[in-house]
């Protein structure tokens, strides 16, 4: 993948079967492996060359991690079984999400060390893609029939643009067809006051 700044990122597997990952910034290509793990992929890069992903550690659970200029640091919230962490604004707040004992997915953001998890009523599968330089927070859940649904978080009221409202043509993944940053015009269909959340759909 590309970022905004240019830098390549992701990750490759050597001739040992080995997943590492890497990043290049204008051909200078560095590999980038989390201290003592069997694998590991970079999911983003901010303005800042901090670098976030996961990595594998011996018994094959996987840990979010930050490598802030050369400071490796895990990234697990507390309760994690595992931890997907997919990307980190310029701000530095690290976006993902991950499984409790439960086998519950939670997202999540950790900006300067404090995790903040982001669940969305009635679901027991969401999953943080990023947060903006306003701190808008997007992602998307499985609601209870298994529909996927995307969100966005406007300073504590969730905003809901269900996956059959994303397009006039059928989108059968939402990752698919808007990414973090897109631009989506979309009108206001219904406001749950109980829930504080607000419903849209796509112009």
């Amino acid at each position: 993948m590309r970022c905004r700044n240019g830098t390549v990122f992701g990750n490759y597997v050597d001739n040992l079967k080995k997943e590492h990952g890497f990043i290049d910034i204008n051909g200078l290509i560095t590999t980038i492996d989390a201290p003592g793990a069997a694998s590991t992929s970079v999911a983003g890069v901010n303005a800042s060359g901090a670098i976030v992903g996961v990595f594998s550690d011996g018994n094959g659970v996987a840990h979010g991690f930050i490598d802030n200029n050369g400071v490796f640091a895990t990234v697990d919230p507390v309760g994690a079984t595992k931890t997907y962490v997919v990307g980190v604004s310029d701000a530095g707040a690290v976006a993902g999400s991950y499984l409790d004992s439960a086998n519950n997915e939670h997202g999540f953001i950790s900006l300067n060390g404090v995790v903040t998890t982001i669940d969305i009523p009635g679901s027991n599968n969401v999953g943080v893609s990023g947060e903006n330089a306003a701190g808008e927070v997007v992602g998307f859940y499985l609601d209870g029939t298994g529909a996927t649904h995307g969100f966005v978080d406007i300073g504590g009221v969730d905003g809901m643009l269900h996956i059959s409202e994303i397009s006039h043509s059928h989108v059968a993944n939402v990752n698919a067809a808007v990414k973090l940053g897109d631009k989506v015009r979309v009108r206001l269909e219904s406001v749950v006051i109980e829930r504080g959340f607000l419903d849209f759909a796509a112009l």
